[in-house]
Protein backbone atom coordinates (compact mmCIF):
# COMPACT_ATOMS: atom_id res chain seq x y z
CA UNK A 1 0.00 0.00 0.00
CA UNK A 2 1.27 3.48 -0.88
CA UNK A 3 2.19 5.59 2.12
CA UNK A 4 0.80 9.04 2.81
CA UNK A 5 2.01 12.21 4.44
CA UNK A 6 0.20 15.22 5.88
CA UNK A 7 0.60 18.73 4.48
CA UNK A 8 0.79 21.78 6.72
CA UNK A 9 -2.88 22.38 5.85
CA UNK A 10 -3.84 19.03 7.39
CA UNK A 11 -4.58 17.46 4.00
CA UNK A 12 -3.40 13.91 3.33
CA UNK A 13 -1.15 13.35 0.30
CA UNK A 14 -0.09 10.00 -1.17
CA UNK A 15 3.71 9.77 -1.41
CA UNK A 16 3.56 8.37 -4.95
CA UNK A 17 1.81 10.51 -7.55
CA UNK A 18 1.27 10.09 -11.29
CA UNK A 19 3.11 12.69 -13.38
CA UNK A 20 1.91 13.91 -16.80
CA UNK A 21 5.01 15.83 -17.97
CA UNK A 22 6.03 15.02 -21.57
CA UNK A 23 3.07 12.68 -22.00
CA UNK A 24 2.04 12.97 -25.64
CA UNK A 25 -1.47 14.00 -26.72
CA UNK A 26 -3.52 10.90 -27.39
CA UNK A 27 -1.51 8.93 -24.83
CA UNK A 28 -1.80 10.91 -21.62
CA UNK A 29 -5.53 10.30 -21.19
CA UNK A 30 -5.12 6.54 -21.38
CA UNK A 31 -2.15 6.81 -19.03
CA UNK A 32 -4.24 8.67 -16.46
CA UNK A 33 -7.04 6.10 -16.68
CA UNK A 34 -4.58 3.22 -16.23
CA UNK A 35 -2.94 5.05 -13.33
CA UNK A 36 -6.26 5.52 -11.55
CA UNK A 37 -7.20 1.88 -12.20
CA UNK A 38 -3.81 0.87 -10.76
CA UNK A 39 -4.56 2.78 -7.59
CA UNK A 40 -3.00 6.20 -8.04
CA UNK A 41 -5.02 8.96 -6.41
CA UNK A 42 -2.42 11.75 -6.58
CA UNK A 43 -2.09 13.36 -10.04
CA UNK A 44 0.57 15.97 -10.91
CA UNK A 45 -0.33 18.32 -13.79
CA UNK A 46 0.72 21.70 -15.21
CA UNK A 47 -0.50 24.27 -17.71
CA UNK A 48 2.77 24.09 -19.65
CA UNK A 49 2.41 20.33 -20.17
CA UNK A 50 -0.30 21.26 -22.71
CA UNK A 51 -2.39 18.18 -22.00
CA UNK A 52 -4.81 19.25 -19.25
CA UNK A 53 -8.02 18.98 -21.35
CA UNK A 54 -7.23 15.35 -22.15
CA UNK A 55 -6.30 14.66 -18.53
CA UNK A 56 -9.56 16.22 -17.36
CA UNK A 57 -11.59 14.05 -19.72
CA UNK A 58 -9.75 10.94 -18.51
CA UNK A 59 -10.43 11.82 -14.87
CA UNK A 60 -14.13 12.10 -15.66
CA UNK A 61 -14.15 8.80 -17.56
CA UNK A 62 -12.32 7.01 -14.73
CA UNK A 63 -15.40 7.45 -12.56
CA UNK A 64 -13.59 8.09 -9.28
CA UNK A 65 -15.14 10.53 -6.82
CA UNK A 66 -13.45 13.93 -6.96
CA UNK A 67 -12.88 13.94 -3.20
CA UNK A 68 -10.91 10.70 -3.53
CA UNK A 69 -8.33 12.33 -5.81
CA UNK A 70 -5.53 14.77 -4.97
CA UNK A 71 -4.91 16.95 -8.02
CA UNK A 72 -1.97 19.33 -8.38
CA UNK A 73 -1.40 21.86 -11.16
CA UNK A 74 0.97 24.77 -11.64
CA UNK A 75 0.93 28.46 -12.48
CA UNK A 76 2.95 29.08 -15.62
CA UNK A 77 5.64 31.76 -15.97
CA UNK A 78 3.61 34.11 -18.18
CA UNK A 79 0.96 34.59 -15.49
CA UNK A 80 3.07 35.82 -12.57
CA UNK A 81 1.64 39.33 -12.46
CA UNK A 82 -0.85 39.50 -9.56
CA UNK A 83 -3.86 40.34 -11.74
CA UNK A 84 -3.22 37.25 -13.89
CA UNK A 85 -2.86 34.62 -11.17
CA UNK A 86 -6.55 33.89 -10.58
CA UNK A 87 -7.47 33.99 -14.31
CA UNK A 88 -4.66 31.49 -14.94
CA UNK A 89 -6.12 29.21 -12.28
CA UNK A 90 -9.58 29.60 -13.83
CA UNK A 91 -8.14 28.59 -17.20
CA UNK A 92 -6.62 25.45 -15.69
CA UNK A 93 -9.89 24.54 -13.94
CA UNK A 94 -11.76 25.04 -17.21
CA UNK A 95 -9.29 22.81 -19.08
CA UNK A 96 -9.66 20.09 -16.45
CA UNK A 97 -13.41 20.46 -15.99
CA UNK A 98 -12.93 20.80 -12.23
CA UNK A 99 -14.22 23.18 -9.57
CA UNK A 100 -11.07 23.18 -7.45
CA UNK A 101 -7.47 21.97 -7.15
CA UNK A 102 -6.03 20.30 -4.09
CA UNK A 103 -2.68 22.01 -4.65
CA UNK A 104 -1.54 24.87 -6.91
CA UNK A 105 2.16 25.61 -7.33
CA UNK A 106 4.22 28.44 -8.81
CA UNK A 107 6.01 26.35 -11.44
CA UNK A 108 9.23 28.39 -11.65
CA UNK A 109 10.71 31.42 -9.85
CA UNK A 110 10.93 32.98 -13.31
CA UNK A 111 8.41 35.33 -14.93
CA UNK A 112 7.65 35.83 -18.62
CA UNK A 113 5.66 38.83 -19.86
CA UNK A 114 2.02 38.23 -20.80
CA UNK A 115 1.87 38.66 -24.57
CA UNK A 116 -1.01 37.83 -26.90
CA UNK A 117 -3.27 34.99 -25.81
CA UNK A 118 -1.49 33.94 -22.62
CA UNK A 119 -3.38 30.65 -22.55
CA UNK A 120 -1.52 29.71 -25.74
CA UNK A 121 1.60 31.92 -26.00
CA UNK A 122 3.49 30.22 -23.18
CA UNK A 123 7.00 31.12 -24.36
CA UNK A 124 7.14 34.74 -25.59
CA UNK A 125 10.38 35.19 -27.54
CA UNK A 126 13.00 37.91 -27.09
CA UNK A 127 14.64 36.56 -30.25
CA UNK A 128 15.16 33.22 -31.98
CA UNK A 129 17.49 32.01 -29.23
CA UNK A 130 15.93 33.37 -26.02
CA UNK A 131 12.57 33.67 -24.30
CA UNK A 132 11.53 37.10 -23.06
CA UNK A 133 11.69 37.68 -19.30
CA UNK A 134 9.45 39.84 -17.11
CA UNK A 135 11.89 41.41 -14.65
CA UNK A 136 9.33 43.76 -13.11
CA UNK A 137 7.24 41.30 -11.12
CA UNK A 138 8.73 39.71 -7.98
CA UNK A 139 8.17 36.33 -6.36
CA UNK A 140 6.62 38.11 -3.40
CA UNK A 141 4.14 39.86 -5.72
CA UNK A 142 3.09 36.54 -7.20
CA UNK A 143 2.94 34.73 -3.87
CA UNK A 144 0.66 37.40 -2.39
CA UNK A 145 -1.77 36.73 -5.26
CA UNK A 146 -1.47 32.99 -4.67
CA UNK A 147 -2.35 33.48 -1.00
CA UNK A 148 -5.56 35.27 -2.02
CA UNK A 149 -6.63 32.15 -3.93
CA UNK A 150 -7.07 30.31 -0.63
CA UNK A 151 -10.17 32.40 0.09
CA UNK A 152 -11.82 31.60 -3.25
CA UNK A 153 -12.45 27.90 -2.61
CA UNK A 154 -10.72 27.11 -5.91
CA UNK A 155 -7.56 25.74 -4.25
CA UNK A 156 -7.09 23.79 -1.03
CA UNK A 157 -3.36 24.45 -0.69
CA UNK A 158 -0.62 26.44 -2.42
CA UNK A 159 3.08 25.87 -2.92
CA UNK A 160 6.10 26.44 -5.10
CA UNK A 161 8.44 24.58 -7.42
CA UNK A 162 12.17 25.01 -8.08
CA UNK A 163 12.55 27.56 -5.26
CA UNK A 164 15.63 27.78 -3.04
CA UNK A 165 15.65 28.50 0.70
CA UNK A 166 16.19 32.24 0.26
CA UNK A 167 13.18 32.51 -2.05
CA UNK A 168 10.99 30.51 0.32
CA UNK A 169 12.02 32.59 3.32
CA UNK A 170 11.21 35.82 1.47
CA UNK A 171 7.66 34.85 0.54
CA UNK A 172 6.94 33.59 4.05
CA UNK A 173 8.30 36.80 5.59
CA UNK A 174 6.17 38.93 3.25
CA UNK A 175 2.88 37.11 3.83
CA UNK A 176 3.12 34.89 6.89
CA UNK A 177 1.93 32.01 4.69
CA UNK A 178 4.21 28.99 4.31
CA UNK A 179 4.11 26.96 1.07
CA UNK A 180 2.71 23.47 1.61
CA UNK A 181 5.08 21.97 -0.97
CA UNK A 182 8.25 22.75 -2.90
CA UNK A 183 8.62 20.49 -5.93
CA UNK A 184 12.32 20.28 -6.79
CA UNK A 185 14.90 18.32 -8.73
CA UNK A 186 16.23 15.68 -6.37
CA UNK A 187 18.04 12.44 -7.16
CA UNK A 188 21.24 10.61 -6.09
CA UNK A 189 23.43 13.21 -7.82
CA UNK A 190 21.53 16.17 -6.32
CA UNK A 191 20.33 15.36 -2.80
CA UNK A 192 20.20 18.98 -1.56
CA UNK A 193 20.45 18.11 2.17
CA UNK A 194 20.59 21.77 3.28
CA UNK A 195 17.33 22.59 1.48
CA UNK A 196 15.72 19.43 2.86
CA UNK A 197 16.69 20.38 6.42
CA UNK A 198 15.45 23.95 5.90
CA UNK A 199 12.08 22.77 4.64
CA UNK A 200 11.67 20.11 7.31
CA UNK A 201 12.08 22.79 9.98
CA UNK A 202 9.30 24.82 8.33
CA UNK A 203 7.01 21.82 7.69
CA UNK A 204 7.25 22.16 3.90
CA UNK A 205 6.91 18.92 1.94
CA UNK A 206 9.58 18.20 -0.65
CA UNK A 207 8.12 16.58 -3.76
CA UNK A 208 10.03 14.20 -6.06
CA UNK A 209 11.89 11.99 -3.58
CA UNK A 210 10.14 9.37 -1.48
CA UNK A 211 13.12 8.29 0.68
CA UNK A 212 12.91 10.30 3.88
CA UNK A 213 9.15 10.89 3.81
CA UNK A 214 9.05 13.02 0.67
CA UNK A 215 6.71 12.66 -2.31
CA UNK A 216 7.76 11.32 -5.70
CA UNK A 217 6.09 11.89 -9.09
CA UNK A 218 7.01 9.11 -11.57
CA UNK A 219 5.70 9.40 -15.13
CA UNK A 220 4.94 6.89 -17.88
CA UNK A 221 2.15 6.11 -20.33
CA UNK A 222 3.10 2.41 -20.52
CA UNK A 223 0.65 0.35 -18.41
CA UNK A 224 3.28 -2.08 -17.07
CA UNK A 225 5.58 0.75 -16.01
CA UNK A 226 2.72 2.70 -14.44
CA UNK A 227 2.12 -0.33 -12.23
CA UNK A 228 5.82 -0.82 -11.45
CA UNK A 229 6.20 2.84 -10.48
CA UNK A 230 3.34 2.50 -8.02
CA UNK A 231 5.20 -0.17 -6.05
CA UNK A 232 7.40 1.12 -3.25
CA UNK A 233 10.84 -0.49 -2.94
CA UNK A 234 12.36 -0.68 0.52
CA UNK A 235 16.06 0.13 0.76
CA UNK A 236 18.33 -0.74 3.66
CA UNK A 237 20.20 2.08 5.39
CA UNK A 238 23.37 0.69 3.83
CA UNK A 239 21.81 1.03 0.37
CA UNK A 240 20.61 4.57 1.11
CA UNK A 241 24.08 5.58 2.33
CA UNK A 242 25.73 4.12 -0.78
CA UNK A 243 23.34 5.94 -3.13
CA UNK A 244 23.81 9.19 -1.19
CA UNK A 245 27.56 9.12 -1.81
CA UNK A 246 27.06 9.24 -5.59
CA UNK A 247 26.42 12.98 -5.52
CA UNK A 248 29.39 13.92 -3.38
CA UNK A 249 32.19 16.11 -4.74
CA UNK A 250 32.56 16.01 -8.51
CA UNK A 251 29.65 13.58 -8.79
CA UNK A 252 27.10 16.28 -7.97
CA UNK A 253 24.97 17.28 -10.94
CA UNK A 254 21.86 19.33 -11.64
CA UNK A 255 20.15 18.55 -14.94
CA UNK A 256 17.24 21.00 -15.04
CA UNK A 257 18.85 24.41 -15.63
CA UNK A 258 16.81 27.02 -17.58
CA UNK A 259 19.96 28.82 -18.73
CA UNK A 260 20.81 25.73 -20.80
CA UNK A 261 17.39 25.39 -22.41
CA UNK A 262 16.73 26.05 -26.07
CA UNK A 263 15.42 28.68 -26.36
CA UNK A 264 17.46 29.95 -23.43
CA UNK A 265 16.05 31.53 -20.29
CA UNK A 266 18.74 34.14 -19.60
CA UNK A 267 18.41 34.03 -15.82
CA UNK A 268 20.47 32.60 -12.97
CA UNK A 269 18.08 30.54 -10.84
CA UNK A 270 20.32 28.16 -8.90
CA UNK A 271 23.81 29.68 -8.91
CA UNK A 272 25.26 26.76 -10.88
CA UNK A 273 28.43 26.96 -12.96
CA UNK A 274 26.34 26.70 -16.14
CA UNK A 275 24.45 29.85 -15.10
CA UNK A 276 27.41 32.19 -14.64
CA UNK A 277 26.97 33.61 -18.14
CA UNK A 278 23.35 34.61 -17.44
CA UNK A 279 22.76 38.36 -17.30
CA UNK A 280 19.69 38.34 -15.04
CA UNK A 281 18.86 37.32 -11.48
CA UNK A 282 15.57 36.20 -9.96
CA UNK A 283 13.60 39.15 -8.56
CA UNK A 284 12.64 37.87 -5.13
CA UNK A 285 11.02 40.99 -3.62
Amino acid sequence: MVGTTTLNTGASLELVGYGTWQAAPGEVGQGVKVAIETGYRHLDLAKVYSNQPEVGAAIKEAGVKREDLFITSKLWNNSHRPEQVEPALDDTLKELGLEYLDLYLIHWPVAFPPEGDITQNLFPKANDKEVKLDLEVSLVDTWKAMVKLLDTGKVKAIGVSNFDAKMVDAIIEATGVTPSVNQIERHPLLLQPELIAHHKAKNILIAWAIVGGHSVIPKSVTPSRIGENFKQVSLSQEDVDAVSKLGEGSGRRRYNIPCTYSPKWDINVFGEEDEKSCKNAVKIK
